[in-house]
């Protein structure tokens, strides 16, 4: 991922870590999906991942 991204990516992984250990809030799957869905969208956005772009469709000849 970007160097952009990375403080970001580490206060969010830092803050649930704290959230569950410190404060001893409940690590919960929508937490989990939470970080995903975040963490995907700044890898798609620097460019690290990068969705296969699908070939165009060849013109078929009309009869």
């Amino acid at each position: 991922m970007s160097r952009a991204y990375a403080p970001y990516i580490a206060a969010l992984a830092t803050a649930l870590f704290y959230g569950v250990t410190v404060l001893g809030e409940p690590l919960t799957v929508e937490g989990l999906v939470d970080m995903a869905l975040i963490l995907g969208g700044a890898a798609s956005g620097s460019g690290a991942v990068r969705m296969p772009r699908r070939e165009p469709a060849l013109a078929t000849p009309s009869p």
